[in-house]
C-alpha cells in the first residue's frame, strides 16, 4: 500500500506535542513506549497510545522508543505499522524513533520508511502565550 501523500523532507511538531512524547519515553520502558503521531500536512499535533480513538485521516505516523543502547525491538516497526495500516488502509508516512541512551537527553529522530534509513528533517514549532507561534526551534 502507497502513502497518501509523500512527506516533504521536513515535518514539524508542536512543542508540547515534543514534550508529550519526551514526558513518555522517561516514565515508560521501551515496550510499553509507543504509539501514533497525529496532525495534518506536515505538522505533528499531539499523538496516541492507540489508533481507534482517532480520526483515521489524521494519522501521520507512528512513534516507538529505542532501548538504552539506541537499539530497536525487531518486531516493534512492524507490529505498529500494522496497526496503523490496519485502522487507516495506508502505511505510516513518518516513522519516529525515541532515543534515551544518552543521560539528560532524549533525541528524537525521524524516517520516511520502516527500515529507519531515510530519515527526516524535523522542526519544533514553538506554542504558547510567551513565544510566536511561527518561531521555530532545531530538535
Amino acid at each position: 500500500m502507497q502513502s497518501a501523500y509523500l512527506p516533504a523532507q521536513e515535518l514539524s511538531i508542536h512543542r508540547h506535542c515534543m514534550q508529550q512524547l519526551i514526558h513518555q519515553s522517561l516514565i515508560f520502558d521501551q515496550e510499553n513506549c509507543h504509539g501514533f503521531l497525529i496532525g495534518s500536512g506536515q505538522l505533528i499535533r499531539s499523538n496516541s497510545r492507540t489508533a481507534q480513538s482517532v480520526d483515521p485521516a489524521a494519522l501521520l505516523g507512528v512513534y516507538l522508543r529505542s532501548n538504552e543502547q539506541g537499539k530497536i525491538a525487531p518486531a516493534r516497526p512492524s507490529s505498529l505499522q500494522q496497526q496503523f495500516i490496519k485502522a487507516t488502509g495506508r502505511e505510516p508516512d513518518c516513522y519516529m524513533v525515541l532515543q534515551c541512551g544518552n543521560k539528560g537527553r532524549t533525541d528524537a529522530l525521524l524516517f520516511s520508511d520502516i527500515e529507519l534509513s531515510q530519515p527526516l528533517e524535523l522542526e519544533m514549532l514553538e506554542d504558547g502565550v510567551c513565544t510566536p507561534s511561527l518561531a521555530k526551534a532545531r530538535v
